[in-house]
């Protein structure tokens, strides 16, 4: 079922940044993760697992954990960012995340560390 939605979810975002133009095809995406995390620590310390095995399958994609400073009742909420050069650096990533099984498994033990509160992917737009 999440294989499912998070196919569908890719497909989706594609479709509306080709309907952007071609610009955006080879623009940079960032898709932003806001989570509850159990354990702070061990939750960054496993998204580096993570950022390592996707370095070894040679995905290009920079994960930044962001916590909330003087926000209020949001002070504290954690972001994660993946950016990536392009869609089709993204799809690869997924690609990846279905196909390697050692990356499933880590991805399956962060998974259990947070709830997701938001899940957004962001088009670079340029200046």
């Amino acid at each position: 079922m999440a294989t499912k939605t998070l196919r569908s979810w890719l497909c989706l975002s594609a479709l509306l940044l080709w309907g952007a133009g071609a610009h955006a095809a080879d623009s940079a995406v960032m898709r932003v993760v806001v989570v509850q995390p159990t354990d702070l620590k061990m939750y960054v310390s496993e998204l580096g697992v993570a950022q390592r095995l996707l370095d070894k399958a040679g995905i290009t994609v920079r994960v930044r954990v962001w916590q909330a400073q003087f926000a209020g009742k949001e002070a504290g909420t954690v972001a994660v960012a993946l950016e990536f050069a392009s869609l089709s650096e993204m799809a690869r990533y997924y690609e990846q995340t279905q196909s390697n099984p050692e990356l499933a498994a880590q991805l399956g033990k962060i998974a259990v560390l947070r709830k997701v509160v938001s899940d957004s992917l962001y088009q670079d737009i340029g200046r």
